[in-house]
């Protein structure tokens, strides 16, 4: 964890879009066997999910009516 810390701290734009990104923006790093999924703030990297690579993908549904760009729907402090 310390050396992924570091290195998106130095490199937050390293990853990679991929096919599979549920969400526009999200990207992908490959750090050993992990997959890392994260995205791009103004002032942070928000890691979205970490699973190993072995690890089958979490089946995501995609709302249809959710707006993923939304910044209220990043709100952790909810409502």
């Amino acid at each position: 964890m310390k050396r992924l810390r570091q290195a998106l701290s130095r490199f937050p734009e390293m990853g990679r879009q991929t096919d599979e990104m549920p969400i526009p923006g999200m990207l992908r790093f490959v750090m050993g066997s992990y997959l890392v999924d994260y995205e791009v703030g103004e002032e942070e990297v928000v890691i979205l999910k970490m699973r190993h690579g072995r690890q089958r993908p979490p089946g995501v549904e995609i709302e249809d009516d959710f707006d993923y760009e939304d910044d209220a729907s990043h709100d952790r402090d909810g409502p």
